[in-house]
């Protein structure tokens, strides 16, 4: 089963599409804030200087506001 997250910067720019298997990571080192959205299955967020991790179901988002590295795991 695949997990898809997307991100996108502004609502002028078009949404980025990740489609990534169960285990697979994403490194995102953002330049300015992103929101991502788990379209399906769960994703694990965890982003540097954000002493909280962030579980994300379908259809939930999350807004990293930090320019440092973002990790997301389906």
């Amino acid at each position: 089963d695949l997990h898809h997250a997307t991100s996108s910067t502004s609502s002028t720019d078009a949404p980025m599409r990740v489609a990534l298997a169960a285990g697979d990571l994403l490194r995102l080192t953002p330049l300015r804030p992103v929101t991502v959205t788990c379209l399906r299955g769960t994703c694990w967020l965890t982003q540097e200087g954000d002493a909280l991790d962030h579980l994300l179901g379908a259809g939930m988002s999350h807004r990293v506001t930090t320019r440092g590295l973002t990790i997301i795991q389906a």
